[in-house]
């Protein structure tokens, strides 16, 4: 061994030494202040549409390490870290999405020496960065005392007016550079190759932003809640702009869900803008300022053909999963083992459905399945239960709804999760507290009795 190698090695160990700590100190960041993680989670949307795959790092023993897998290994380690060291309180939520991963990893590990590693890390990627993002999230031990509610809930306004903000200009550079685009048309790179839809924002960016609007309506201060207002507006617009109709349905039905659980005055406020809303887009609309734009909004929101390939796609992997027996319907088929099938009935693909549930059933199977319903059940439960913050039960919905078009994206989860968690919004006194409240009022309001009074 000659010096220049002696050399080349001790440069290499000082990288991966530097990158070990560097890891590390990120890590002891997140744990300390909890909003370092959503910073992470906001990185990957901005970038999303220039980088449809994140961009790679470095190749370590044959496998490509990517910027997404070190911030969600990032997010693992600093879940591990809380639940050992903060000894979080495990609830149904909890013990759902562990359920979720044991059956993910049961597919992981029994596709070993079956398929190509390769193709089953890549594929199992997605899956397992969801449910490590949800259970960060979940895993951040908060006090209850108000002074740190206010500071908490003003991580997650903070980060939703950041990604809103950085979506809606990337947004508006999208549509001056490329036009605003439409599903079947394309932007080609240098290499003559389709890198992306020409639409403004990818489906995950638009899910991403409906999600800021919701939370900057109702986690925005009074003083400047009229602002948030039309700030949050203005990115449901973008929304519909971008033609992205999965989120946009997802959208409508979770400002719905906002909408019920509002007090009556909000409800009528919410009205009153919908008819503001209203009324200029039906002046836009008339004096033509829209263009051909208009029109062709209105043939996005209206054509099928695109949902009805999928569907077709969907039972035809569906149905060969059952054709293939009882073990692969309870269990899933393992990763790797490809979605080969007919869209449409008459052109073959190969990629992953565009349905989060029956990805998770194909690969999981009814176990998996039945954890993921358990899953969403715990958490709609959870988030109803927080009167002071409606947004999270309507954002919550939004992703359920738009689970069904698409495959969910990690990077909304860390701060959906953090607004989850019980402790970092405020909620009704529990019921002994009330009762307890209303004997003392019964009390006060009963005039002492005097000895005069009593009698002899």
């Amino acid at each position: 061994m000659n010096v220049q190698t002696i050399v080349d090695y001790a440069w290499l160990f000082v990288q991966v030494l530097g990158a070990l700590a560097a890891f590390l100190l990120v890590v002891a960041c997140v744990v300390r202040w909890p909003g370092g993680g959503l910073a992470l989670s906001a990185a990957m949307p901005i970038i999303a549409w220039e980088f449809p795959q994140a961009p790679r790092l470095a190749d370590v023993v044959g496998f490509s390490i990517y910027l997404d897998d070190v911030f969600v290994a990032i997010l693992a380690v600093a879940l591990i870290v809380n639940l050992v060291r903060l000894r979080v309180r495990l609830h149904s939520v909890h013990y759902a999405l562990f359920a979720l991963l044991f059956s993910l990893t049961a597919s992981f590990i029994a596709a070993f020496g079956m398929y190509d590693l390769g193709a089953v890390v890549v594929e199992a990627r997605g899956y397992f960065f969801v449910v490590i993002a949800t259970l960060w999230g979940l895993s951040v031990v908060w006090t209850d005392d108000s002074a740190n509610l206010s500071a908490r809930r003003s991580v997650v306004l903070r980060f939703s007016l950041f990604i809103g903000t950085a979506l809606m200009i990337a947004a508006l550079y999208h549509g001056a550079r490329y036009g605003l685009g439409a599903a079947d048309t394309f932007v080609f790179g240098d290499d003559g190759l389709a890198i992306q839809t020409s639409r403004i924002l990818t489906a995950g960016q638009a899910l991403m932003l409906a999600v800021s609007g919701m939370a900057l309506l109702s986690l925005a201060p009074n003083h400047w809640r009229r602002g948030a207002a039309v700030f949050a507006v203005a990115c449901f617009v973008v929304v519909l702009a971008s033609q992205q109709r999965t989120a946009a349905l997802a959208l409508a039905i979770g400002l719905i869900v906002i909408f019920l659980r509002t007090r009556a005055r909000q409800r009528a406020s919410a009205l009153a803008m919908l008819l503001v809303v209203g009324v200029l887009g039906v002046v836009v609309y008339v004096t033509g300022v829209l263009g051909g734009f208009a029109t062709q909004l209105s043939q996005s929101a209206t054509s099928d053909g695109t949902y009805v390939g999928r569907v077709s796609s969907w039972r035809a992997l569906i149905g060969a999963a059952f054709d293939k027996g009882p073990g692969v319907v309870v269990f899933g088929q393992p990763f790797g083992s490809g979605f080969g099938r007919l869209e449409g009935g008459t052109r073959w693909v190969e990629f992953a459905p565009h349905n989060w549930y029956v990805s998770v059933f194909l690969r999981g199977g009814v176990i998996a399945s039945v954890a993921l319903v358990w899953f969403l059940i715990a958490v709609l439960r959870r988030s109803l239960a927080l009167h002071d913050a409606t947004w999270v039960a309507g954002a919550w919905v939004a992703v359920i709804v738009f689970g069904w078009g698409y495959s969910l994206p990690w990077y909304v989860f860390p701060a959906l999760a953090l607004a989850l968690n019980a402790s970092m919004v405020s909620r009704p006194p529990p019921r002994r507290s009330i009762r307890r409240f209303r004997e003392l009022q019964l009390v006060r309001r009963v005039p002492a009795v005097t000895a005069s009074e009593s009698g002899p």
